[in-house]
């Protein structure tokens, strides 16, 4: 896989991570595409980019796109627009049903960033992976 598409609570490494990943390159070529789907209104999302200076390849907030994670048409939403397959991504995120269970409904590989070492939710499909932290993702992509 050469494309993923990414979700970021407001963490402190969250930056840093995004930075990371914008920055690996293979042939001059960007190998990773960065995207927010987030299901925050508009003004919040606009403000937390402002306020850390993502730099996101392409956003989507359920207050615009009128469909809220969980739903299929939230996922599909960014499918589309990034003219992706779901094969071709990863979705990070921090909650088992809204991330995991979500993207796992349209087909896409899910890691679950459990900060907080919560249990799994056995009723909820399992992700792919499971992260302590957000920069525990760099390793996998790097594999």
């Amino acid at each position: 896989m050469n494309l993923r598409v990414i979700s970021l609570a407001p963490a402190t490494s969250a930056v840093k991570v995004v930075k990371q990943l914008k920055a690996i390159d293979v042939g001059g070529i960007q190998r990773f595409t960065i995207v927010l789907l987030s299901n925050a209104d508009i003004d919040s999302i606009e403000s937390l980019i402002s306020l850390h200076k993502f730099n996101f390849d392409f956003v989507a907030c359920s207050e615009k796109i009128q469909s809220y994670k969980p739903e299929e048409s939230a996922y599909k939403y960014v499918l589309d627009n990034m003219k992706i397959s779901s094969e071709s991504c990863l979705y990070i995120g921090d909650s088992q049903y809204d991330d995991v269970f979500g993207s796992r409904r349209v087909g896409i590989d899910s890691a679950w960033v459990n900060r907080y070492n919560n249990s799994l939710d056995e009723d909820l499909p399992k992700p792919q992976y499971i992260l302590k932290s957000l920069e525990d993702l760099i390793q996998i992509l790097m594999k």
